[in-house]
């Protein structure tokens, strides 16, 4: 180690003499000498030294006169030389300018080519006598500078040394430089450590970089500080890939520990040279951790400080910065973040990531999208992650404005609520965030949806009007771009512009100033729809009222939310404030203006109703509401009961429906004669109903008793309506009939919702009792439809300006859609449809009346087509579940829930909540929109409601379904024991036995609907989740599988899973089946225990063993049918574990063989019935696909050796059977599916199996070639199947083709090449196979005349993206792909391999 020279302070005596000493020397010593006599002046008076010549010509004087001179004889001429230099570099002044440039003189033939030359001390460095000593010199002469730092220009000194030792023309000893910087490093104080190693690559030489290496990674252990400078300078050391690996490995167990300004700089080093280093990424993943709020540096409010911004965007910019240099690395990012699954949970980190991917590649966002659609549909990205990065790195997010709007408002379009809430809950998050232009930027993009459909506009104006109540004053800034909105207001939807005038309207009212003009601008827009004669903008004239009305209640002032005294005895209301006079000034001009349209004024009282019922109005306004509702309904539409019968002109009418002996001065309702002399007054009853009813019930406390005498008064409707008799009448006779009895249903449908929530038994008792009169009333409705053609109800939902579907024509029996055929031969209606239409096609016309009805649907007696034509029921009628049920129809009990009552009730509950609650947006809602014609018709009032109301409501609904389900299921369980256990016995079958078992299908639907609803799995709604599943109060049988002991002890959840898993043995129907199954899988999400998956898919399982029978006892068949098998066949292979694998083999070997080996007209497997030639096509596309998961976990697994070969042995035999599958069913979807799947398994194999059978190969010879024949056995087939799609021209198949065979030919190569590597090439041989289609036939082509569609369809192939999810193939698809050896053209012979038995 040097040694120190001592400390003397500057301007000291005994410094000042020195300095005196040194000048008188240095101008008689030898170094003055040789510089000067090689051209070299020096300047003592504190400026540059000069050069009187080239710096080459300057050393070879130099070198020559150290050797020759006549004094001093060499080498003692170098040593008195370099203590001429010592002596003058020892003032830090005169060291300054010996390592500064030096001037070049003027008369210097150099002078012209620079005006400066190096210094004198790299001068001397590039002198072979000299270089070693001179750099011992100098790292003394550092240590002393290092150690005694008097001024900023002595700070400076230690990195001018070090920048002179750099880069010099070579090193005469290495290793002395080397172990001379190491030894410096040692000593040197921690602030010029870093200068040094900074330096470090570029003065040492290469043949000592692997020791500097080995030093630095111990100081990186030793010295923390010195982290980040040591990984900046390790990548400029030249090392071997074993000894640079080795370092990384050494790095990377650090990383968790790094501190968050060093993260950059440690990532940043990892992935340099990298490549695709999937392992390497994915642990980085897992150790990043990013500082939460309360670390960050600049963290008392929880927000992020701009340093931690700064070294977050630092660490990302390097990931980006790394698979810019490398696309595979992109690829790996992206594979690590799908690959995450629970119990792993995701990070802030993992949302910085994918907005980084989104952004670096524009032609790979869609795969970044997919990743993110996963993760949301998954609940593995919840909204607490995307809300813990917001809260913690919003400065780091502010950088991805842009991203964050694109990736908004792709999930926003997307159809699935879950995914469609995500994107909502991102733009919300960005505006409560950010501020200024990004604010800006959100609502933009929030704008930029107005010419989106209009469900994506109704997402985009509802978050506008949560914005514009929790962020009033932020929103209200940017008032004037969301007024743009008002120009596209004719476009818009009545719903749409509801929610645009509530935004307006609130802005208007909450900040009058930033919104200074919205609310003029309003006023006079509204005023003008108003007056306008169009009943559209009449329309919305009226919404706009009602929503200023709601907007000024919301922010009225102190003096209108003043407690209003009880003017109930008053004969008139006095309005007292200016805000209430002017409330009922707009609402008195709404009614002038809509007094002659009957939908805008039907809209007005159901606008105003819902008004009342959800957001309220103040109590004065109520009441003059009330008592001016009261008035004109007892005017227009009850009458006193006459003497005797009732009488109308041109029609016979009788008081029906009445529920009390009629007595003098009792009421009725006047429906009949209204609807023949007076129909549009008789239009708005129930909405006007709705409003009195809602008006009662918010002044009384919910007390309906003012209105308790029109539930159980009669209804003066038609007395005789035998079709014979109504079919002799005049056609406007016919039509005031059905239209009377339309209007009767929709009032006793308000009735329910009035009254169901009353406490006084005796009027429970009358819900029931109109609960049946709307089945009766429906039933004949359905029996007259037939004789009024073209008939069209008259409208019953006034708060939508899409018009109703036109009804089905009536009398009519509609043909099922003819099959077609070609490429586009797909059913129209989906597999999951028919839960939308429970038993809904039943026949129109019933023999008698009081005869019972036989379906359920919209209508529950026949009325399925007709549900726009019918009020909505609201969530509290569905109390009436809570009656007792009879299990027939004909019971003489009178006050409990018939089957088709019940039916009724279930199957509108049920589709309330798929269209609420459900977490994709198919299924029966689907089909139950594309039989109505239009989306939301008949849920107005449930979409006003919040979605975790809804559920709360449905919870409490659990406990009487609960034992509507035990009493079902108990009824079939007796059936079956009855019949000896055979479950297709007697009585199974029957009218009632249908109705029943369509009932339990509903029951389970709604189980299943809200226990999968994805609300309950967020923090807020836990307890609900807790209430939901202690409400499924089921008896215990004895009979399950999933806890046999203890069930008292177990888990909520458990227990319900096992109560509910007994059912299974009873359900009659399949549809039962799936839908129970669903419910299990449910709460099998809802549980921690695995297990319960397992047994899930035993139990579903055990369902597909199950022969299957419709309700009238016929065999199952049919699209829906196949629907719901591969529902549980999905089931069965979801759990993704060790025993995929075992149930694959387990259905090919049995369930797949058996089905090839039956014949007849219906083959079909004996153990797993469910698999028949109808159903081949599901059971095929969810087998493949479980397939490639399951390759994928063997890819992924651990293992031993001979574990993993024999899983690899039990795949490529499930893979030979299902290729085999296409010899026997070769339709075109099961080609599809066998290119799409055997594409990715290929792949898979290529990548990972064969280099494990690579190294396998000499030790276990005979498993590898078995493993490798299997295999080339389908890989034949597969070309086979490939040329089969080229002859048929399609597209979609062929577009499949190129990757296909390119895996195909990847793998006869890589065998090749595995075989060479063991030495025994002579085992393989390639020969050409025909061109074959799936029979086997030869496919002649002629070389001459290639087939130029099919290479331009192969071509157009290669570009298409594969509509699912394919990582691997799309990281293919960007790789360059060189053209293959062996691959042929098309219509040639292509190659073929065959392993030889030799080996």
């Amino acid at each position: 180690m040097p040694h120190k020279r001592p400390n003397v302070e500057p301007g000291s005596p005994e410094r000042n003499g020195q300095d005196i000493v040194k000048k008188k020397r240095i101008d008689e010593s030898l170094f003055a000498e040789v510089l000067s006599e090689s051209g070299f002046i020096l300047n003592l008076n504190n400026e540059p030294y000069t050069l009187e010549t080239d710096q080459a010509l300057f050393q070879r004087r130099l070198q020559k006169s150290l050797r020759s001179h006549p004094v001093h004889c060499y080498p003692g001429s170098v040593k008195e030389f370099l203590r001429g230099l010592d002596g003058h570099i020892a003032d830090n002044g005169r060291l300054k300018w010996a390592l500064l440039y030096t001037q070049t003189a003027v008369g210097c033939s150099a002078a012209s080519r620079a005006g400066h030359q190096d210094s004198l001390l790299r001068l001397l460095l590039n002198v072979d006598e000299l270089q070693l000593p001179v750099v011992t010199l100098l790292v003394e002469r550092l240590l002393e500078v290092a150690y005694s730092v008097s001024s900023d220009d002595d700070r400076s000194l230690p990195r001018l040394v070090l920048a002179n030792l750099q880069r010099l023309d070579r090193l005469t000893n290495p290793a002395a430089v080397s172990e001379k910087m190491l030894e410096l490093l040692i000593s040197a104080p921690p602030e010029v450590q870093k200068d040094i190693i900074t330096f470090l690559p570029e003065i040492v030489d290469d043949s000592t970089h692997p020791k500097v290496a080995e030093e630095l990674c111990k100081l990186y252990y030793s010295s923390p500080e010195l982290s980040v400078t040591i990984l900046d300078a390790l990548p400029g050391l030249r090392l071997s890939s074993e000894a640079l690996l080795e370092v990384k490995h050494s790095v990377q167990k650090t990383v968790q520990a790094a501190r968050p300004e060093h993260l950059p700089v440690v990532v940043k080093f990892l992935l340099e040279d990298a490549g695709r280093a999937e392992e390497l990424i994915a642990d980085l993943r897992r150790r990043i951790r990013l500082p939460p709020p309360a670390e960050q540096s600049a963290g008392t409010s929880g927000t992020q400080g701009p340093h931690s911004a700064s070294h977050e965007m630092a660490l990302l910019q390097n990931i980006r910065f790394a698979f810019q240099v490398d696309r595979r690395q992109h690829t790996s990012w992206l594979k690590a973040l799908d690959g995450i699954s629970p119990p792993e949970v995701h990070h802030p980190l993992d949302v910085l990531l994918l907005l980084q991917l989104h952004d670096t590649a524009p032609a790979r966002q869609r795969l970044v999208e997919g990743v993110l659609k996963k993760k949301v549909r998954a609940r593995v990205f919840s909204r607490e992650v995307l809300q813990q990065t917001f809260e913690a790195h919003s400065q780091t997010l502010k950088q991805f404005i842009s991203t964050l709007r694109r990736l908004a408002a792709f999930l926003l379009r997307c159809t699935e609520p879950v995914l469609s809430a995500y994107g909502t809950e991102m733009y919300r998050l960005a505006f409560v965030s950010f501020s200024g232009y990004q604010q800006q930027e959100v609502v933009v993009g929030l704008l930029s949806h107005s010419a989106d459909p209009p469900t994506v506009r109704q997402a985009a104006l509802r978050l506008c009007q949560t914005l514009a109540e929790e962020n009033t004053d932020a929103l209200a800034r940017y008032s004037a771009f969301l007024k743009s909105w008002l120009d596209l207001l004719e476009q818009l939807t009545l719903p749409e512009a509801r929610q645009l005038m509530e935004v307006l309207s609130t802005l208007a009212f909450r900040a009058p100033h930033e919104a200074a003009t919205v609310g003029d601008e309003l006023k006079l827009m509204t005023h003008k729809q108003l007056a306008s004669s169009s009943c559209r903008y009449k329309r919305l004239g009226v919404v706009s009222v009602l929503m200023a009305i709601k907007c000024r209640q919301n922010s009225a002032d102190s003096s209108d939310a003043t407690t209003v005294s009880d003017d109930s005895q008053s004969s008139e209301i006095v309005l007292t404030s200016a805000g209430q006079r002017e409330t009922a000034q707009l609402l008195q001009l709404a009614q002038t203006a809509v007094a002659g349209a009957a939908d805008a004024r039907g809209l007005l009282l159901d606008e105003l109703a819902s008004l009342v019922w959800r957001a309220g109005i103040h109590p004065k306004i109520e009441r003059w509401i009330c008592d001016q509702q009261i008035d004109d309904f007892q005017e227009t539409y009850v009458v006193d009961l006459p003497d005797g019968d009732p009488q109308c002109d041109g029609l016979s009418v009788s008081l029906q429906y009445g529920l009390e002996e009629a007595d003098v001065g009792e009421i009725a309702l006047n429906l009949a004669p209204m609807a023949l002399n007076r129909p549009e007054q008789l239009a708005t009853l129930c909405a006007q109903f709705r409003l009195l009813r809602l008006c009662v019930a918010s002044l009384d406390g919910g007390d309906m008793k003012k209105l308790d005498a029109l539930l159980g008064c009669p209804v003066i409707l038609p007395a005789d309506l035998d079709p014979t008799t109504v079919g002799a009448l005049p056609v406007p006779a016919r039509h005031a009939i059905l239209t009377a009895l339309f209007h009767c249903v929709n009032f006793f449908r308000e009735l329910l919702n009035a009254f169901s929530t009353q406490k006084d038994q005796e009027l429970k008792l009358r819900c029931v009792l109109r609960l049946r009169a709307v089945l009766q009333l429906e039933t004949q409705i359905a029996q007259l439809l037939p004789l009024v053609p073209g008939f069209v109800p008259p409208a019953a939902i006034f708060d939508s300006d899409v018009p109703p579907p036109t009804p089905p024509a009536a009398g009519k029996r509609q043909k099922a859609p003819a099959k077609r055929k070609g490429k586009g031969g797909k059913s129209g209606r989906p597999a999951a449809a028919a839960d939308a239409s429970v038993n809904q096609s039943t026949a129109v016309s019933q023999p008698e009346p009081t005869q019972a009805p036989s379906g359920g649907g919209a209508g529950g007696g026949g009325l399925a087509g007709y549900r726009a034509f019918l009020r909505e029921l609201d969530m509290d009628v569905y109390r009436l579940l809570y009656r007792r049920l009879s299990l027939t129809e004909h019971t003489t009990e009178k006050f409990c829930l018939r089957p088709s009552e019940l039916l009724l009730l279930l199957d509108d509950l049920a589709l309330k909540l798929e269209r609420r609650l459900s977490p994709s947006g198919g299924g029966a809602l689907a089909a139950m929109h594309a039989a109505n014609g239009a989306r939301g018709l008949g849920f107005s009032h449930l979409d006003l409601l919040p979605e975790a109301s809804v559920a709360r409501q449905a919870a409490t609904l659990l406990k009487p379904l609960s034992v509507i389900a035990d009493s079902i299921v108990g009824m079939f369980r007796s059936q079956i024991a009855d019949n000896d256990g055979v479950l297709d016995g007697p009585g199974m079958f029957n009218e009632e036995s249908g109705r029943l078992s369509t009932c339990l299908s509903a029951v389970y639907r709604i189980m299943a609907t809200l226990l999968s609803w994805p609300g309950l799995h967020e923090p807020a709604n836990k307890q609900l989740a807790t209430e939901a599943v202690g409400n499924l109060r089921l008896t215990d049988t004895g009979r399950s599988q999933a806890a046999p002991s203890q069930p008292q002890s177990q888990q909520p959840t458990t227990r319900a899973f096992s109560l509910l898993e007994q059912h299974a043995a009873s359900v009659p129907q399949i549809e039962c089946a799936a839908n129970l199954a669903r419910t299990l899988a449910a709460l099998a999400e809802l549980s921690a225990e695995p297990r319960l998956h397992e047994t899930l898919a035993d139990c579903a399982e055990s369902l597909l063993k199950r022969e299957w029978f419709s309700a009238d006892g016929a065999r199952e068949s049919g699209a829906a049918y196949g629907g719901r098998v591969s529902a549980l066949l999905q089931l069965v292979l979801a759990p993704a574990d060790g025993r995929l694998l075992e149930r694959l083999e387990r259905l090919a070997q049995t369930a797949l063989a058996e089905l090839l080996d039956s014949t007849g007209r219906e083959p079909a497997s004996e153990t797993y019935p469910t698999l028949a030639k109808s159903t081949f096509g599901h059971y095929y596309r969810v087998m493949f696909a479980a397939l490639v998961e399951a390759i994928r976990g063997v890819v992924s697994a651990g293992g031993s050796e001979r574990g993993r070969l024999d899983r690899w042995a039990a795949a490529l035999r499930v893979f030979n059977q299902m290729v085999g599958c296409l010899r026997v069913f070769s339709s075109r979807s099961a080609v599809g599916v066998c290119l799409k799947h055997s594409r990715r398994l290929v792949d898979l194999f290529v990548r990972h199996a064969i280099p494990m059978l690579e190294l396998m190969l000499k030790h276990q010879r005979d498993e590898v070639l078995t493993i490798l024949k299997n295999f080339q056995l389908s890989a034949r087939y597969l070309h086979h199947v490939c040329n089969h799609s080229k002859s048929l021209k399609d597209a979609s198949l062929m577009n499949h083709v190129p990757y296909l065979k390119k895996g195909l030919e990847s793998f006869v190569f890589r065998v090749k090449a595995m075989l060479a590597l063991n030495g025994c090439s002579d085992a393989f041989w390639m020969g050409n196979l025909k061109n074959r289609d799936l029979r086997g036939e030869e496919i002649f082509s002629q070389r001459s005349e290639p087939d130029d569609s099919t290479e331009a369809a192969e071509s157009e192939g290669e570009g298409a993206a594969d509509s699912d999810l394919d990582l691997d193939a799309a990281d293919e698809r960007s790789s360059p792909s060189p053209a293959s050896p062996g691959r042929a053209a098309d219509g040639e012979e292509k190659p073929e391999s065959e392993i030889s038995d030799a080996y």
